[in-house]
């Protein structure tokens, strides 16, 4: 499991502020620093953390891992990681056994493989994307491709300066950590790609002499760093206002379906590159996600577990962190349960920028097609659906769930949502031909309530549907969207009518089913 909490005496309270922990030991802010529930202080012995986990699908941060799941016999106890791709620990030819992995895709400058990093870019306001300039990856194992188990190889969380994006802390250094989920196949015993990750984070570096740099692995020290390795880690920084984030990727044909993602005003790009290889390139604005991370008495850590509720994050030394994830099932009465513990506010704000693919919605097959990427649909909301819209009575449905208010307490939460969808994916669903695709947006409360104030509705010259609403408020809304067409005219036809009396004689017709004029017949 994952080590996140620092221990400490604390009372009961809700986490009010981002804590790190500087050479010393000893919890501190620094300017630009993100707020990040693991640096809450907990007491184990009397408390637990029921939290929120937003970490976009990456397990660990920023490292590649191949891990053994034994399940004929004493090779392997319980949960390893493979050294490498080639470690004898690591039996791939052995029937029967099972494996899970990733890697972290590396810049492209770094490797010859066909899946990597191509470029980061940043602007600020008005101003054009600019490339960031890598530096280095992190300090940590690469793992090598071998293609006898069709295992991709990669490296580590790569390290950017963009000198004219500053960070909110004033900096310019930037992580970038794109990872692939692998899938293992006991009868062809090789790998697939499953999922993909993609997330691009302002930091500043934390040195500390101590930090072992095996991220997941117990170090307490680098508790809730986006990247770790031996002697030092990023601490996260928010990102600066009006600054946005261009990503290219390049990643297997097999990545496709639909995206999620912490972004604003996203646009979309899918290029193929070669036979096994697309280009994916997303550019958007961060976005602002509340948080929820509240201390509880250890009791509530049973009470938790037997309510029902899908609870699919569980941390911090002694399991003291229990939760759920941010797309999670119950994620709404998840937040419902300490509504009125919190006063109805947010634990804290975190802006964030990254992507990931999700599974489709239900209701029809023209969402379910994996062999090109749907769309992508984004939102800042504290708690979302962990898949795509879904089709639903004529309806793309999508629901959120949040605190009314941030956490000074009277401020308003105000969402954002974003749905980027091909046009012949709408068109597939609802039977529209190629005519222009309007549409109505709504984001109604439990009681009914419309409560949208902006809604966008574009449909790309490169085939893309765009639709988005801002600015609406909590606590469980769901969001809806109709499209609709116009029918299209009926098409008319011209004919030639000559005279019965008079040959010489002609007049046109024109209309969708025209006829001549009395004493006049048509043309042959």
């Amino acid at each position: 499991m994952k080590h996140f909490s620092r221990l400490a005496t604390a009372t009961l309270a809700i986490l009010l502020s981002a804590i790190v922990l500087n050479s010393a030991g000893i919890a501190s802010a620094a300017n630009g620093d993100a707020y990040q529930i693991e640096y809450a202080s907990v007491n184990g012995g009397s408390q637990i953390m029921a939290v929120i986990s937003d970490k976009a699908g990456n397990d660990f941060t920023g490292v590649g891992r191949i891990i053994p799941l034994d399940q004929q016999g004493p090779t392997h106890e319980g949960i390893h990681w493979c050294s490498s791709s080639t470690d004898s620990a690591c039996d791939f030819a052995r029937d029967g056994e099972d494996f899970v992995g990733s890697v972290i895709l590396e810049d492209c400058s770094e490797t010859a493989s066909d899946f990597c990093v191509e470029n980061l870019s940043l602007a600020v306001g008005d101003t054009s994307f600019e490339s960031a300039k890598f530096v280095r990856a992190t300090n940590q194992t690469k793992f090598a491709a071998r293609k006898d188990i069709n295992f991709p190889g990669g490296g580590s969380t790569g390290l950017y300066t963009a000198t004219h994006a500053p960070t909110a802390g004033g900096l310019d250094t930037y992580a970038v950590t794109v990872s692939l989920r692998l899938n293992w196949n006991r009868a062809t015993k090789s790998f697939s790609p499953q999922a993909l990750m993609a997330n691009v984070y302002p930091y500043r570096t934390n040195a500390d002499s101590r930090l072992r740099g095996i991220a997941g692995s117990g170090d307490s020290l680098g508790a809730g760093c986006i990247y770790v390795e031996p002697g030092s880690c990023g601490i996260l920084q928010d990102w600066a206002p009006n600054t946005k984030a261009k990503l290219s990727v390049k990643v297997p044909t097999s990545i496709g379906g639909w995206l999620k993602g912490r972004l604003k005003t996203p646009e979309v790009t899918v290029e193929p590159v070669n036979a096994v290889t697309n280009r994916i390139v997303v550019a958007a604005e961060p976005v602002s996600v509340p948080q929820l991370g509240v201390v509880m008495p250890n009791t509530e850590k049973n009470d938790l577990l037997s309510s029902g509720l899908n609870l699919g994050w569980w941390g911090g030394p002694g399991f003291i962190e229990v939760g759920t994830e941010a797309g999670g099932s119950t994620v709404g009465p998840f937040i419902e349960r300490y509504r009125s513990t919190t006063k109805d506010s947010a634990s804290g704000l975190t802006s964030m920028w990254n992507f990931a693919t999700i599974n489709p919605g239900g209701g029809s097959n023209c969402l379910s097609d994996n062999s090109k990427v749907q769309g992508i649909v984004t939102t800042n909301a504290m708690g979302y659906d962990g898949a795509a819209p879904s089709y639903l009575g004529g309806t793309l449905s999508y629901k959120v769930s949040g605190m009314h208010f941030l956490p000074d307490g009277t401020t308003p939460a105000e969402g954002t949502y974003d749905l980027v969808m091909r046009g012949d994916t709408a068109r597939c669903l609802y039977g529209f031909s190629k005519a222009p695709i309007s549409a109505t947006i709504s984001v109604t409360s439990s009681t009914g309530e419309n409560k949208v104030a902006t809604t966008v509705v574009k449909e790309t010259k490169d085939g893309w549907l765009k639709l988005a609403a801002y600015g609406f408020t909590f606590s469980s809304p769901t969001i809806s969207v109709k499209l609709s067409q116009a029918e299209a005219a009926a098409s008319t036809t011209t004919i030639t009518c000559v005279s019965v009396k008079n040959k010489k004689l002609t007049k046109k017709a024109t209309g969708v089913s025209p006829k001549c004029p009395a004493g006049y017949k048509k043309k042959a």
